[in-house]
């Protein structure tokens, strides 16, 4: 998914360092570890991978805790990995599938800090 078109531009004259702008849907990025690879090529590619670990398992910890809650009634099994599309930006109901935004989990978890998605929006869904 293309967001927009940015420059790289040098952060200090001295450094080396570079800086890219990321447009502001990437905001709930803001301190979450990010893996940064570069393809070469006839396309050069920049791509950031944010560190899920955290994301999958708060939703493990959320499913067992409805898991147990649930048992009186009967036993809803182990996560349904295969049923759950985890995104940043889910690309909404499908049947068979539930669309879980990133800002979701971090919600759900305690790691989200206000402020850092403008106050008229939710959710990233």
């Amino acid at each position: 998914m293309q967001l927009e078109t940015r420059r790289i531009r040098p952060s200090g004259r001295t450094t080396g360092s570079v800086e890219l702008t990321l447009p502001r849907e990437l905001r709930d990025l803001q301190g979450i570890e990010c893996e940064v690879w570069i393809r070469d090529g006839e396309r050069p590619e920049i791509g950031l991978v944010p560190d899920l670990a955290s994301a999958i398992a708060t939703i493990a910890s959320l499913w067992q805790a409805l898991r147990r809650s649930l048992a009186s009634v009967r036993d809803i099994g182990d996560v349904p990995w295969d049923g759950l599309e985890l995104a940043l930006f889910p690309t909404g109901y499908q049947p068979g599938q539930v669309p879980i935004s990133y800002l979701d989990i971090l919600k759900a978890s305690g790691e989200y800090r206000p402020g850092t998605i403008s106050p008229d929006k939710s959710s990233t869904r």
